[in-house]
């Protein structure tokens, strides 16, 4: 079952998705956010690099707190009016992950409850004056503040955003890559390995694309569909790009604007001095690896992929599709969702603007309702996706692909929902996220 659960997808980074949205009205379950966010301030952080707070309560009328308990209102107070003993600690834990802070009365006394998925729910629980009450060494006592707290609401919700910056950065991508379905990298006990092993053996088509990065901020990106019977479509993209962040030695975020009409962010990570990139660090990668020249044949060319698909009556899937959810659980605010369906039977994924993967689909249809099968690529893979037998030891395994993953897709006019793609409400009550159909 393929689950893409809202809490799940966690990202430092928030970028806005360029895509515009339609204004066609929602299916009953989709909620509208126009919530606002506050800049607390910029810290530093590590690898140079800086951090923006950001003070995201009002997007949120109410907010999951501890289960059974589930979901407290909100009632925003701004950092700056927390008690003085309590804004350093409620400070560092949102630069670590994004937190959610209760207020409540315990004892007479007024408590603080910080709430992060790196900590342990009975670690964060604070007087007002700044002092741990400790109750992670005694279950009994958190227990009893659970159960005797009183008046109990959330009044901050925060998360950092790492600064963008590309200072200092020589352009490694310059150059030609290429990135197809053999190539592979993998995680060895002593290292890297490298093999060429065929990912999904089973479509009638494999996909080997080609992206060319001029110094001038330039560059096209040729993809070419090769079918097992040996025809070619090829497809030209001309795109401008900017590099839009920067680690040393080789880590780089860089965004293209596609001349067809998609911009998406996209990252390029390098192991090996930039003779191949990875889109993240994964325990096996398809990577983009450097070569010096590519022939394709003009007259295969079939023009360009990345802009909006129109409506197809024959294949109801395809279009861009976009979705959005609050993270009730996480505190991570609006989760922006974009989902590509091609008519050649490709597509991608986008989360808050920033490149997923690529993948292949195969579609059947019944009614107002579809199984679709994703075959994804451009990616990397972890130890349960495939190459593994056992992901508690990652060992590689060219025996064990990867398989397609099939879920139900259900339309409604200009609306589409796919399974197991969901948000948790404050009460731990799940929904499926609505996507809206995308016109150009």
């Amino acid at each position: 079952m393929l689950i893409f659960p809202c809490l799940s997808m966690l990202l430092m980074t928030c970028n806005k998705d360029d895509d515009e949205t339609n204004t066609q009205q929602p299916i009953d379950n989709l909620q509208h956010v126009n919530g606002e966010t506050i800049v607390v301030g910029e810290y530093e952080w590590h690898n140079g690099k800086r951090i923006k707070l950001l003070d995201i309560t009002d997007y949120y009328n109410s907010i999951s707190y501890v289960y059974p308990l589930s979901g407290k209102a909100v009632n925003h107070i701004a950092f700056e009016n927390l008690p003085q003993g309590m804004k350093e600690t409620i400070r560092e834990w949102g630069v670590a992950f994004p937190t959610r802070v209760f207020r409540t009365k315990w004892k007479g006394e007024t408590v603080y409850h910080l709430l992060s998925m790196i900590q342990n729910e009975d670690y964060g629980v604070y007087h007002e004056s700044g002092e741990n009450y400790n109750l992670y060494q005694n279950p009994g006592q958190y227990v009893a503040f659970i159960e005797e707290q009183e008046g109990t609401e959330c009044v901050l919700i925060l998360k950092g955003e790492i600064i963008k910056d590309s200072t200092g950065a020589k352009n490694d991508l310059v150059g030609m890559w290429c990135n197809d379905w053999q190539h592979l990298t993998y995680v060895t006990t002593n290292g890297y390995g490298t093999d060429v092993i065929q990912l999904y053996p089973n479509l009638p088509f494999s996909i080997t694309e080609i992206c060319q990065f001029e110094d001038d901020g330039n560059g096209r990106l040729i993809t070419e569909k090769t079918f097992n019977d040996g025809r070619k479509d090829v497809t030209v993209d001309e795109f401008k790009y900017e590099v839009t962040d920067f680690t040393a030695p080789s880590s780089y975020e860089y965004k293209c604007y596609f001349d067809a009409g998609d911009t998406i962010d996209y990252l390029a990570r390098s192991r090996d001095g930039f003779k191949t990139f990875n889109r993240a660090n994964y325990f096996v990668n398809y990577p983009w690896y450097a070569i010096t020249s590519y022939d394709y044949e003009e007259k295969s060319v079939k023009g360009s992929k990345y802009g909006t698909p129109q409506p197809d009556a024959s294949n109801r899937i395809v279009g861009k599709w976009k979705g959005s959810c609050i993270n009730y659980m996480l505190a991570s605010g609006v989760i922006n969702y974009t989902w590509v369906f091609r008519s050649d039977q490709t597509g991608y994924l986008l989360l808050d603007g920033q490149f997923q993967y690529s993948f292949a689909y195969t579609v059947s249809y019944s009614k107002n309702e579809a199984q679709v099968t994703i075959y994804e690529y451009g990616k990397g893979y972890t130890a349960n996706e495939g190459f593994c037998n056992n992901p508690l030891i990652a060992e590689f395994d060219p025996t064990i692909l990867p398989k397609g993953v099939t879920m139900k897709a259900k339309f409604a006019d200009n609306l589409l929902e796919l399974e197991g793609m969901e948000w948790s409400d404050a009460n731990f009550a799940k929904h499926p996220i609505v996507f809206q159909r995308q016109i150009q």
